[in-house]
């Protein structure tokens, strides 16, 4: 009788941690589980970043003559990169003063 207490008592706090667990991944999502091993790979996607954003030498490089657009606060903000490689506003009602390296 009393092993089969222990049994029980050892399944709820499996259970417990497991609940605790799934809570702090919506809360953390860098805590890693078995679904995050193996993630969704798109191959469009993979060769559109390979061709617009990638350099052999340099890694992660945006192409000069590019259009991208970030979102930030749920906006989009347009940008290019110029022939020197320099991220261009094409807003062109506003003047910025700060620039952020």
């Amino acid at each position: 009788m009393t092993l089969f207490i222990l049994v029980v008592i050892i399944i709820l706090f499996e259970l417990f941690l497991l609940k605790i667990f799934l809570n702090l991944k919506k809360i953390f999502p860098w805590i890693i589980d078995a679904k995050d091993l193996y993630p969704k790979f798109d191959e469009n996607r993979f060769k559109n970043f390979k061709k617009k954003k990638y350099s052999e030498f340099l890694g992660w490089d945006n192409k000069p003559k590019m259009k991208f657009f970030d979102i930030l606060d749920g906006k989009k903000i347009y940008y290019e990169i110029n022939l020197k490689g320099q991220r261009k506003n094409t807003n062109k009602k506003k003047k910025f003063i700060c620039i952020v390296w």
